[in-house]
């Protein structure tokens, strides 16, 4: 319930936000904070409103990951471009949805309870360090591609 209270409480507010500064900074951010919320779950057990509070900003970073992504897909592609780049996200998406819930449970079973958030923590780091590397190197700052 808190992952989807910070899902609908944060989509507005975030999305504004990529509406004003750079998509690629507001995708980079979300990932660090939803690294920082992971990180700091198994700290945060004893204390249920902290948990709770972690998990609303974790579930509004996460999910701030799909619809500000799809809306920087759609602000750098047009027609037929525009059609393969979303199958891509969407197929990348739905490989995620397959694999993070099959390897939080294994991080489950091999270090219950803390094993779900480290297996979260090392999705979102490696999503932090692609997104530092690409924005190093300058990657995705071409000009809109048409059909």
């Amino acid at each position: 319930m808190a992952v989807v209270l910070g899902n609908v409480v944060f989509q507005i507010p975030i999305g504004f936000i990529s509406d004003k500064i750079d998509r690629r900074k507001v995708l980079l951010a979300c990932g660090v904070i939803a690294l920082a919320a992971t990180t700091l779950l198994p700290l945060a057990t004893a204390n249920t409103m902290l948990f709770l509070g972690l998990l609303v900003v974790w579930g509004g970073a996460i999910a701030a990951l799909y619809s500000v992504g799809l809306a920087l897909v759609g602000s750098h592609y047009r027609g037929a471009a525009l059609a393969g780049a979303n199958a891509s996200f969407v197929m990348h998406y739905s490989i995620g949805r397959v694999v993070g819930p099959t390897a939080a449970g294994a991080g489950i079973d091999l270090w219950n309870p803390h094993g779900f958030a480290v297996a979260m923590a090392l999705f979102v780091a490696i999503y932090v360090a692609v997104g530092v590397r690409t924005a190093i190197a300058g990657v995705g700052t071409h000009a809109v591609r048409s059909s």
